[in-house]
Protein backbone atom coordinates (compact mmCIF):
# COMPACT_ATOMS: atom_id res chain seq x y z
CA UNK A 1 0.00 0.00 0.00
CA UNK A 2 1.39 3.35 -0.86
CA UNK A 3 1.88 5.50 1.84
CA UNK A 4 0.40 9.10 1.37
CA UNK A 5 1.00 11.95 3.69
CA UNK A 6 -2.17 14.03 4.25
CA UNK A 7 -0.98 16.86 5.24
CA UNK A 8 -3.63 18.91 3.46
CA UNK A 9 -5.99 16.80 5.03
CA UNK A 10 -8.28 16.04 1.25
CA UNK A 11 -10.89 14.04 1.91
CA UNK A 12 -13.31 11.74 -0.40
CA UNK A 13 -12.37 11.30 -4.20
CA UNK A 14 -9.92 14.10 -3.79
CA UNK A 15 -8.15 11.83 -1.31
CA UNK A 16 -8.78 8.54 -3.07
CA UNK A 17 -6.97 9.65 -6.28
CA UNK A 18 -4.16 10.97 -4.34
CA UNK A 19 -3.59 7.78 -2.55
CA UNK A 20 -4.13 5.97 -6.04
CA UNK A 21 -1.22 8.26 -7.54
CA UNK A 22 0.94 7.82 -4.69
CA UNK A 23 1.09 4.08 -5.34
CA UNK A 24 1.03 4.62 -8.88
CA UNK A 25 4.12 6.53 -8.60
CA UNK A 26 5.89 4.05 -6.26
CA UNK A 27 5.97 1.48 -8.84
CA UNK A 28 7.10 3.56 -11.38
CA UNK A 29 9.87 4.60 -9.23
CA UNK A 30 10.34 0.80 -7.83
CA UNK A 31 10.18 -0.45 -11.86
CA UNK A 32 13.24 2.11 -12.20
CA UNK A 33 15.15 -0.15 -9.48
CA UNK A 34 14.07 -3.30 -11.12
CA UNK A 35 15.45 -2.42 -14.60
CA UNK A 36 19.12 -1.13 -12.41
CA UNK A 37 19.28 -3.35 -9.93
CA UNK A 38 23.07 -2.20 -8.82
CA UNK A 39 23.15 1.02 -9.65
CA UNK A 40 22.95 3.71 -7.18
CA UNK A 41 20.15 6.53 -8.16
CA UNK A 42 19.37 10.30 -7.12
CA UNK A 43 15.98 11.03 -6.57
CA UNK A 44 16.77 13.67 -9.29
CA UNK A 45 18.02 10.38 -11.84
CA UNK A 46 14.91 8.90 -11.07
CA UNK A 47 12.60 11.56 -11.56
CA UNK A 48 14.56 12.31 -15.43
CA UNK A 49 14.32 8.67 -16.03
CA UNK A 50 10.93 8.39 -15.48
CA UNK A 51 8.68 11.38 -14.88
CA UNK A 52 7.53 14.64 -16.91
CA UNK A 53 8.35 18.33 -15.35
CA UNK A 54 4.53 17.85 -14.35
CA UNK A 55 5.44 15.73 -11.23
CA UNK A 56 7.20 17.14 -8.28
CA UNK A 57 10.50 16.12 -7.37
CA UNK A 58 9.15 15.40 -3.40
CA UNK A 59 6.59 12.75 -5.22
CA UNK A 60 9.73 11.04 -6.25
CA UNK A 61 11.45 11.64 -2.79
CA UNK A 62 8.15 10.14 -0.61
CA UNK A 63 8.63 6.85 -3.17
CA UNK A 64 12.01 6.66 -1.77
CA UNK A 65 10.83 7.10 1.50
CA UNK A 66 8.28 4.27 1.22
CA UNK A 67 10.45 1.32 -0.40
CA UNK A 68 12.97 2.75 1.85
CA UNK A 69 10.57 1.52 4.70
CA UNK A 70 9.35 -1.69 3.10
CA UNK A 71 12.87 -2.54 3.01
CA UNK A 72 12.80 -2.62 -1.48
CA UNK A 73 15.23 -0.15 -1.77
CA UNK A 74 18.79 0.85 0.46
CA UNK A 75 19.67 4.28 1.22
CA UNK A 76 23.33 4.94 0.69
CA UNK A 77 25.97 6.32 3.26
CA UNK A 78 28.34 6.97 1.03
CA UNK A 79 27.17 7.47 -2.47
CA UNK A 80 25.98 10.96 -2.02
CA UNK A 81 26.45 13.35 -4.88
CA UNK A 82 25.58 17.04 -5.83
CA UNK A 83 22.21 17.62 -7.37
CA UNK A 84 21.61 19.99 -10.29
CA UNK A 85 21.12 22.33 -7.40
CA UNK A 86 24.72 22.26 -5.67
CA UNK A 87 23.44 20.13 -2.86
CA UNK A 88 24.63 17.01 -1.70
CA UNK A 89 22.17 14.06 -2.95
CA UNK A 90 21.64 10.65 -1.19
CA UNK A 91 21.61 7.55 -3.47
CA UNK A 92 19.56 4.85 -3.50
CA UNK A 93 19.71 1.18 -5.28
CA UNK A 94 17.55 -2.11 -4.94
CA UNK A 95 17.90 -3.88 -1.76
CA UNK A 96 18.70 -7.61 -1.73
CA UNK A 97 15.28 -8.61 -0.46
CA UNK A 98 13.70 -5.93 -3.40
CA UNK A 99 15.76 -7.80 -5.97
CA UNK A 100 13.16 -10.99 -5.40
CA UNK A 101 9.94 -10.64 -7.31
CA UNK A 102 7.71 -11.99 -4.99
CA UNK A 103 9.50 -10.18 -2.07
CA UNK A 104 8.34 -6.89 -4.14
CA UNK A 105 4.78 -7.97 -4.45
CA UNK A 106 4.36 -9.37 -0.74
CA UNK A 107 5.39 -5.76 0.51
CA UNK A 108 4.13 -3.78 -2.04
CA UNK A 109 0.79 -5.50 -1.47
CA UNK A 110 0.90 -7.32 1.95
CA UNK A 111 -2.96 -8.49 1.71
CA UNK A 112 -1.58 -11.32 -1.18
CA UNK A 113 -0.59 -14.55 -0.37
CA UNK A 114 0.72 -17.22 -3.26
CA UNK A 115 -1.58 -19.86 -3.49
CA UNK A 116 -1.43 -22.64 -1.07
CA UNK A 117 -2.48 -25.35 -3.75
CA UNK A 118 -1.74 -23.67 -7.17
CA UNK A 119 -3.97 -24.79 -10.07
CA UNK A 120 -1.64 -27.12 -12.34
CA UNK A 121 -0.49 -25.73 -15.82
CA UNK A 122 -1.76 -27.94 -19.21
CA UNK A 123 1.43 -30.17 -19.59
CA UNK A 124 1.14 -31.33 -15.92
CA UNK A 125 -2.23 -32.26 -16.17
CA UNK A 126 -1.03 -34.87 -19.05
CA UNK A 127 -3.22 -35.29 -22.33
Amino acid sequence: MAEFYNTTRIKGARLKDAKKRAKSQDEIVLGVFVESPYSWLTSEEIHDAAFTAKTPLTSVRRSLTHLSKLGLIDKSKSAIRDSSYGAACHSWRLSEIGRSPTERVMRLMPTWAPPSNPTPVQSEIGA
